[in-house]
């Protein structure tokens, strides 16, 4: 559910604070003054590309917006996060089965080629030359 009222106290109180009036902030974002006074005003939703706007001009991640306007909560980007880490982590252990399947290889390889390497060294040869 989207929070109007926490998102507007939240871009007026940056946006104070990086000493931009409602004009100069829309100029930065690229978006119209009336965006941003409806946003301030909550009168309107922000969508969130125009969030992600506000992001550059505010020094403040989208995440933290997303939230502020509650397209998001933070236990939701929590979760979003545990998951994405859980997804890099199977990830890389789908890489390590396939790298450890490989060194298995090498090892079998390795094997067999000291194995060949016995073989020859028993074999004598009997080398006549000129004969």
């Amino acid at each position: 559910m989207v929070n109007r009222e926490r998102l507007a106290n939240k871009i007026i109180k940056l946006r104070i604070k990086k000493g931009y009036s409602q004009r100069r902030l829309a100029i930065a974002a690229g978006v119209s003054n009336s965006t941003i006074s409806r946003i301030e005003n909550a009168s309107s939703d922000a969508d969130p590309e125009t969030l992600k706007k506000l992001t550059y001009c505010l020094d403040i991640s989208y995440e933290e917006l997303m939230d502020a306007s509650g397209y998001i909560s933070t236990n939701n980007l929590a979760g979003v996060k545990r998951v994405e880490k859980e997804i890099n982590v199977k990830v890389n252990i789908d890489n390590l089965d396939e790298s450890i399947v490989k060194a298995k290889r090498y090892v079998e390889l390795l094997k067999e080629a000291k194995t060949l390497a016995e073989e020859l060294a028993s074999v004598k040869f009997d080398v006549n030359i000129g004969k």
